[in-house]
């Protein structure tokens, strides 16, 4: 199936935590990801993550306050290379749909602790 949805190809996944907002929950993922190649869509209470981007992305979901961004991107440049949780190399393919869910639910499981 060609489908331009990141959810069907297996590499987004929408992520909600009971007590943490949108903003909260994007820096969670950063501190667990650490500086990569993924992008956050902020809710107001959840995150939309998408995995093997070119660089970091950050935008508003919907309804977010506007000083949401700017405060995760400043976030996102301050992370330590700290994990290689969901990095691959540029050369490296998309790795299949199976592995991008394993990993969505791996990272969904350290969150919800």
């Amino acid at each position: 199936m060609d489908t331009k949805s990141r959810h069907i190809s297996g590499s987004a996944v929408d992520f909600k935590v009971d007590g943490l907002n949108g903003k909260e929950l994007a820096k969670k993922v950063i501190d667990i990801l650490g500086c990569g190649n993924y992008g956050i869509g902020l809710g107001v209470n959840f995150i939309h993550l998408d995995v093997f981007r070119d660089q970091f992305t950050i935008w508003n979901y919907g309804k977010v306050s506007d000083s949401w961004l700017p405060e995760i991107k400043l976030y996102y440049k301050n992370c330590k290379e700290n994990s290689s949780f969901l990095r691959t190399p540029q050369s490296t393919p998309v790795s299949s749909p199976e592995r991008n869910w394993s990993e969505a639910i791996r990272l969904n499981r350290i969150l919800q602790q």
